[in-house]
């Protein structure tokens, strides 16, 4: 199958010529990258792409599996030194609005898609890219398979469609309908001991929702950590719901 049968429908324009003109054909002693896009949750299928073709001018095969010659730019994959989380992007080539058909038929959005990005080396391809074969072909000699998710749609045009991926465990921008993280403010019912706080009352040890003294039939917790420590000790393992990495991730 060529170029073209990947993309039925009208001629490409000048500008899609140009970006389908960018793909490199296979150096055997090269890397490839090649990306499958995952989105059967949504109501689609998997997707496969490549921004090489074979040595054919044909679609990249690995595993048996052919990956459909896109014109694709990512970055933003690197670890920072300070922790924090990539937010890599991937600015693929919407030849004949091939990507923006695809985004219509799953509502406009790609979010919560699966990315995965599979690194390798040209020579492990099956050997059907290859004019004279390819004795070296090993489907399972490549770098470990990362997941990423798609987060957002930063862009979308007739030459272009740029998604922002993150790690699944990224939650930035996400909420937590179910629950609420407090910094300094505890969750839990007091003295519900079938799973939240398992205080049982002490005599003498009475104290109201400002954390003083006071008669049992004021007794009451103030849903902080002075409190918890004023029943359990100081140096006790609280069994408070109290999130104070919070406050320092604000910081």
């Amino acid at each position: 199958m060529t170029i073209a049968q990947e993309y039925p429908g009208a001629a490409p324009n000048d500008s899609q010529l140009a970006l389908l003109a960018s793909l490199q054909q296979l150096d055997q002693d090269g890397d490839i990258t090649l990306w499958l896009v995952d989105t059967t949750h949504l109501g689609g299928g998997i997707t496969r792409w490549a921004d090489q073709v074979n040595q054919f001018g044909e679609p990249i095969v690995f595993q048996d599996e052919p990956f459909i010659p896109v014109p694709l730019q990512a970055s933003g994959f690197e670890w920072a030194g300070d922790g924090s989380m990539p937010r890599p992007k991937l600015i693929i080539g919407n030849v004949n609005g091939a990507v923006t058909m695809m985004l219509e038929s799953l509502g406009g959005d790609l979010v919560t898609g699966k990315v995965y990005r599979l690194r390798l080396k040209t020579r492990h391809l099956d050997a059907v890219n290859f004019r004279e074969g390819n004795p070296r072909a090993d489907p399972a000699a490549h770098f470990p398979l990362e997941q990423w998710e798609i987060k957002q749609k930063e862009g979308e045009n007739w030459e272009v469609v740029t998604l922002v991926l993150g790690s699944k465990t990224d939650l930035m921008g996400v909420t937590m309908p179910n629950s609420r993280i407090t910094a300094r403010t505890c969750t839990w019912r007091y003295k519900d001991t079938s799973g939240g706080c398992r205080w049982v009352p002490v005599p003498g040890k009475y104290f109201d929702v400002y954390n003083q003294p006071c008669t049992p039939d004021m007794d009451n917790c103030s849903h902080n950590e002075g409190g918890c420590k004023l029943r359990f000790g100081e140096t006790a393992v609280l069994p408070a719901r109290i999130f104070v990495a919070a406050a320092q991730a604000r910081r």
